[in-house]
């Protein structure tokens, strides 16, 4: 029946993207939650406390929503292209040159967090040596 190929289909498609998954290493997983979870927790409470709790709360489910929704998009990409690493879907959809741009971008976003956690650092430091 159609039901049962729309299963099938959709178990296939799972499987494919746990396949997808599988191949990450430990280190790639640890570089992407210290890159996102280190700059979040320290900016949530300036953030709260400057919004509001409702529109605050109501701005952290939209972010959480919109993360949801672009991860299932990259590994939707991955799974069609059969490409596990990002730099490789990007060149795969949009072409080498744009494999260097997302490149660049992801090296200008690694060196923007040390510089902030360099500062960051710095002002906990000085505070708690004054």
């Amino acid at each position: 029946s159609r039901l049962d190929d729309d299963d099938d289909e959709s178990h296939h498609e799972h499987t494919k993207a746990i396949t997808c998954c599988s191949n990450v290493s430990p280190g790639s997983i640890s570089n992407l939650c210290s890159a996102t979870l280190g700059a979040g927790a320290l900016s949530l409470p300036y953030a709260m406390s400057m919004t509001g709790i409702v529109f605050g709360v109501l701005l952290l489910l939209l972010s959480a929503y919109l993360t949801i929704l672009s991860i299932n998009i990259i590994i939707e990409a991955c799974v069609v292209t059969q490409q596990f690493k990002f730099e490789e879907v990007s060149k795969r959809l949009a072409g080498p040159s744009m494999a260097i741009a997302l490149e660049a971008s992801l090296l200008v976003f690694c060196f923007g967090t040390a510089v902030a956690y360099i500062v960051a650092v710095g002002d906990i430091l000085d505070q708690g040596l004054h």
